[in-house]
């Protein structure tokens, strides 16, 4: 339907009206002056997620569920991993030694005591 990405985001951005509608036109104008490269579909998706939300906001809001969350007893454990990956897309990033600490004391402790005796870790 969309032969580039800019005629996907040109088509979605016709529909923002009021501020949203000006904060794009500046964008715009600092992509035709060459400030910034011309946004893909994620990129709008971020530009609108960042009217509606403060990124430093998003990431104190991804942090604080990040530090928050617990694996459920009886939760899939890639469920889990799922949630944890997306909070931490909103994050600054972790390196993968922080990922696994993180993780680790994260899940439930019948799970984590398992994984630590090296036994098989589904479910």
């Amino acid at each position: 339907m969309f032969p580039t990405e800019q005629s996907k985001v040109a088509f979605a951005a016709q529909y923002l009206e009021g501020d949203p509608m000006k904060e794009w036109d500046n964008c715009c104008a600092s992509q035709e002056k060459g400030l910034d490269d011309p946004l893909d579909i994620a990129g709008f998706e971020e530009f609108l997620r960042d009217l509606h939300i403060d990124p430093a906001n998003r990431q104190r809001i991804a942090a604080l569920k990040y530090n928050g969350a617990h694996q459920r007893k009886g939760q899939d454990i890639r469920k889990f991993v799922a949630y944890l990956e997306e909070l931490e897309r909103e994050m600054e990033p972790y390196t993968e030694s922080q990922r696994t600490t993180h993780l680790l004391t994260k899940l439930h402790p019948e799970m984590r005591q398992r994984l630590l005796e090296g036994g098989y870790a589904d479910g």
